[in-house]
């Protein structure tokens, strides 16, 4: 989910690519959750899909994809494709700034929330 659409910018758009690896080498925090058996990409995109979550607004400061994260994340739990918990944990390292290069610490960041249009 990123920013910059709409006629504000505001207006979130989720972009889906094809990558040859696992997950980015460019983060400063990295999560991983098990996922059930048989979770396909098509999957998510549904629930995704079937949820709303396509439809978002950030904050007028352009803030709002790390809760955009943690309501899908806590969608999947809900479905049964994580373990319980993960949401939780998931919040918790959102909750947090990360300061780059990896490993430079962290400090409190309240998680702004946008809202997801009807």
């Amino acid at each position: 989910m990123a920013p910059g659409y709409g006629s504000d910018g505001l207006r979130g758009k989720v972009k889906i690519s094809s990558k040859r690896y696992s997950y980015t080498q460019n983060h400063v925090k990295k999560i991983t959750m098990p996922a059930s058996l048989g979770l396909t990409v098509q999957k998510i995109v549904n629930l995704v899909m079937h949820n709303g979550r396509q439809k978002y607004q950030f904050t007028p400061e352009w803030e709002g994809c790390r809760y955009w994260n943690y309501v899908v994340i806590s969608d999947l739990e809900a479905a049964g494709y994580i373990s319980k918990g993960n949401a939780k944990s998931v919040l918790a390292a959102l909750s947090l700034y990360w300061r780059y290069p990896a490993g430079s610490g962290q400090e409190p960041r309240k998680v702004k929330e946008g809202t997801f249009r009807a």
